[in-house]
């Protein structure tokens, strides 16, 4: 397979106005989650946090931790989408009603460590007033010596990547 930053995208939420966001019942190491080293057969419960409204990805509250539809997962298999595997999750709302259709989606496909160098360290507005400065970096880099060639991946520090493949299949299906 041909390599271009271009053609990659961060995997995350949409921050959507009224949006599911969902917290878990137990204090959980998000690392080793992503990174599929927890348990296959354990079960993950999660519980309505705020929002309400049904999208394809929802958020945990934990960084780089988040719940996926069965359309999104179905879509991965579909197209044989590597670098992934899914673990069980129940979540209820805030009335104790189960939410079906959602998996937890561990990472497996790697590739290696960010060279932070690349990119461009931006320093924003607090996300709320009082608070430090929002800091992160535009464009991420890594060796492509490093990746192992799956569709999905995560760097060392735990962002996933999909490939832009995935991505445009998906928009053509929800839209």
């Amino acid at each position: 397979m041909d390599f271009s930053f271009a053609d990659y995208y961060v995997l995350r939420e949409a921050q959507t106005k009224g949006a599911l966001r969902v917290r878990c019942k137990e204090k959980l190491n998000q690392f080793r989650i992503h990174r599929g080293d927890n348990p296959e057969d354990q079960v993950f419960i999660f519980e309505e946090a705020v929002g309400g409204k049904l999208y394809d990805v929802i958020s945990t509250g934990y960084a780089g931790l988040y719940l996926y539809s069965d359309k999104f997962v179905n879509l991965l298999r579909t197209h044989e989408c590597t670098g992934w595997k899914c673990y069980p999750v129940k979540i209820y709302s805030r009335y104790g009603q189960s939410i079906n259709g959602y998996n937890g989606v561990s990472i497996t496909g790697r590739c290696g460590p960010l060279i932070n160098d690349q990119s461009q360290l931006v320093i924003g507005e607090p996300r709320v007033p009082g608070a430090p400065a929002s800091k992160f970096w535009l464009g991420l880099y890594f060796d492509p010596e490093n990746w192992d060639g799956s569709g999905i991946f995560s760097p060392d520090s735990s962002l996933t990547k999909l490939s832009i493949k995935i991505l445009k299949i998906y928009w053509k299906i929800i839209t």
